[in-house]
């Protein structure tokens, strides 16, 4: 077989040579070959890899002369090298020392930081090839699974040839077939750098240059101006950018919104492969938008190596000429000039992160920049936003298609949640999180004390006033006016702790009742197998999608548990995919449908309390007041009456009945409710489908991700029509 190989080799049959070799010597003996064998075989498998993925590549090595400068050398430590061996000079070592391991750990160190943080690299000359083997099959993992990306640059083929000797490159974890690596070789090698660079705009420029190769100085040199290529090509399309949207006609948006508009309108949404929610949101935003007549570009990196970049971005507003853009949690502002502000912008707020509760971000917003939101009066109160350019939008779902008909044969009872880490880990998380505050961190530290504490007990807490009053008792004074911070800690007692605490006290309870009457019980998400008291029901991750889809239709009975509202995204998806659901209940499922009806008969036109206070009849602002106290659970934010509103915005509570339907009959407040609930559905799949359907068909009537778009853009062009549609001028005028 070894004979077949080096004859196929000869005849430069590679991937028939690279066969067998494979077949004569697994990977395991390629040890026993002979030195000249293990040289050949490389070669092989290398030429093999490139004819199926490098092919200019191979034809460069292929075509280039040879070059004697260039020699396979044995080091003290019984390893190859390469040598550079230029006529009347002194023979270069390609690894410095006697062994190339010891220089190779040496290199990797100093590279460690750009490895951790994920930093472009440029290798310039390929050396002696250890360095560009060792980036390929030992990155080091980087968040969000992104790929760090590695540049070759070799001028000299003869170089790389040797390389192609002393090193096996073939396989998915060699730098042939990774895409991450970009190899660019011969003495044209930094222009077609530059052309690649100037070709895939999201690229990320190296930020990093191991000189690997005698003439590494010289191509250093060279990258500069591949950089001012990219500054100039950027100056040229913020250029054309200025010059399309100087003088965008305010009738052209009015139109591209309207129902009865003339042609197809344009959307262009941004997000990012590094954030799974983010991504898959827009991409739900994405068809949603698709299915309303809308052509919509998402702009997102190409891939895990990838980056989005400015000119990136402008190249695709150029191409694609949107009518509006959106991007979920990031505003206009974050980009300085990049987004021409005679565009629409949408922001969706689906996190209220620092870079969005910022009163300096607020004052930055613009006429066209408008804020998608379930917390808009918070947002102007405390953050400077126009309060006129407010659309009402919280979490949505998708709309999968059912099947004709299916059995819920899974498991009794079944929860999907990653809230599985422990609550005095948490806590201590938690604590740590306030360290530059040495006056807040004690009593942190005694406030998630006395919150575990009380659970412990079988207490609960349904909001972040609730957290207020917790500190306002642990601190013995009403810490909300004394001391600086106190609202950061109530919103960290709420999400990190107390909500580990609400869930996994639920969830014991159903722990309880299912070991009582023997029901089978399925816990889905990480961790759970380390917590002792859930470990015997976990059963690990279950996939985003149609996995989870379809697990929700097998579970006779699935748990909701949240400290807030209920249609939080895990039960909009849910129910969306016709499951089942038992839900832990919450003050906000019952009393903002309860202060709606009242509303509707009392005060129709009222947008806060206090303008609900002036329009009610005395005779019922008894009731009003009781009504709005039991809303107050995030009064810190929002008014009861704001809430109702914001509610409203989003099509929920039109009419003062609950949402979704029914959520009396499936909520439970404690264990034994718990129970009494699985008695009564468990047995009955017939009355669990037709009511889990009745509540899916509300969902998808307000809540999905089309209905939710078609409102955006409705109130979108109504308060595009409302400011500009009398107004005969351009939206830079305006």
């Amino acid at each position: 077989m070894l004979s077949q190989a080096m004859i196929q080799l000869g005849e430069r049959r590679w991937s028939d040579a690279a066969e067998s070799f494979r077949r004569a010597c697994p990977p395991e003996q390629v040890g026993l070959l002979a030195p000249q064998e293990q040289l050949r075989r490389n070669l092989a498998l290398n030429f093999a890899d490139l004819a199926s993925h490098r092919p200019r590549v191979l034809q460069a090595i292929e075509t280039a002369p040879s070059d004697p400068r260039f020699q396979i050398a044995t080091t003290p430590s019984g390893r190859p090298t390469i040598d550079f061996v230029a006529p009347g000079t002194t023979p270069v070592r390609l690894s410095e020392g006697t062994d190339p391991l010891a220089y190779l750990a040496a290199v990797m160190e100093k590279l460690k930081p750009a490895r951790q943080t994920g930093k472009p690299i440029a290798i310039l000359g390929s050396g002696d090839g250890y360095p560009l083997v060792s980036l390929a099959r030992h990155p080091i993992p980087l968040a969000f699974e992104a790929q760090q990306c590695v540049y070759l640059l070799e001028p000299n083929p003869a170089n790389l040839m040797m390389v192609m000797l002393i090193h096996d490159l073939s396989g998915p974890n060699g730098p042939i077939q990774q895409p991450r690596f970009h190899w660019f070789v011969g003495r044209d090698c930094v222009a077609e750098f530059r052309g690649s660079m100037l070709a895939d705009l999201y690229l990320p420029f190296p930020q990093v240059t191991l000189a690997n190769a005698p003439d590494g100085t010289q191509l250093a040199g060279q990258l500069p101006q591949a950089m001012r290529d990219l500054v100039a090509c950027d100056a040229r399309l913020e250029q054309q950018l200025s010059r399309r949207y100087a003088d965008l006609p305010v009738d052209r948006l009015i139109r591209a919104t309207s129902p009865d508009r003339d042609r197809p309108p344009r959307a262009l949404l941004v997000t990012t492969r590094f954030s799974t929610v983010l991504q898959h949101s827009t991409a739900d935003t994405a068809r949603a938008l698709r299915e309303l007549g809308w052509e919509v570009q998402v702009v997102i990196e190409p891939t895990a190596h990838h980056v989005l970049t400015f000119p990136a971005i402008r190249r695709s507003l150029l191409d694609f000429d949107p009518d509006v853009i959106l991007q979920i949690d990031h505003v206009r502002s974050e980009y300085g000039s990049l987004f021409p502000g005679t565009l629409p912008f949408l922001s969706w707020t689906q996190d209220h992160l620092p870079n969005l509760t910022s009163a300096d971000t607020g004052r930055s917003q613009g006429p066209l920049d408008f804020l998608l939101t379930n917390h808009g009066p918070w947002y102007s109160r405390n953050f400077a936003y126009p309060a006129e350019n407010h659309i009402a939008l919280g979490k949505l779902t998708q709309v999968p298609a059912l099947p004709t008909s299916w059995n819920s044969d899974g498991p009794d009872l079944c929860y999907v949640s990653n809230a599985s880490k422990q609550p005095e880990v948490a806590a201590r998380e938690m604590v740590d999180s306030f360290r530059d505050y040495p006056e807040l961190q004690e009593l942190a530290r005694a406030c998630a004390d006395q919150l575990i504490a009380d659970y412990g007990e079988g207490r609960s807490y349904c909001g972040t006033v609730a957290m207020y009053e917790l500190i306002a008792r642990v601190a013995g004074t009403d810490a909300r006016q004394n001391l600086r911070g106190i609202p950061e800690l109530a919103t960290e007692l709420f999400e990190r702790v107390n909500n580990l605490l609400y869930r996994q006290q639920a969830l014991g309870w159903a722990v309880e009742v299912a070991e009582k009457r023997s029901l089978s019980l399925a816990i889905h998400g990480s961790g759970w197998d380390k917590l002792p008291r859930f470990a015997a029901y976990a059963k690990g991750p279950i996939a985003y999608g149609r996995a989870l889809e379809e697990l929700t239709r097998a579970s006779k009975i699935n748990l909701q548990i949240v400290p807030y509202f209920c249609l939080h995204q895990r039960l909009l998806d849910g129910l969306a995919a016709g499951g089942f659901y038992l839900v832990r209940s919450h003050p906000s499922d019952h009393t903002i449908a309860r202060l709606a009806g009242f509303l509707l008969a009392h005060a129709p036109g009222a947008r806060t309390r206090d303008e609900a206070a002036r329009l009610i009849p005395p005779s019922h602002l008894a009731e009003f007041d009781r009504l709005a106290h039991d809303n107050a659970f995030i009064a810190d934010r929002l008014d009861p009456v704001e809430l109702v509103r914001v509610m409203q915005g989003q099509g929920l509570f039109l009419d003062g009945q609950s949402m979704p339907p029914r959520i009396d009959e499936v909520s439970f407040s404690g264990k034994a409710q718990l129970a009494d609930r699985i008695d009564r559905f468990l047995p009955d799949a017939d009355l669990r489908k037709s009511l889990a359907l009745q509540q899916r068909s509300a969902v998808l009537g307000t809540l999905s991700y089309t209905s939710g778009m078609k409102r955006v853009m409705r109130e979108l062009h109504e308060l595009l029509s409302a400011r500009f549609g009398r107004q005969e001028q351009s939206l830079n005028a305006a």
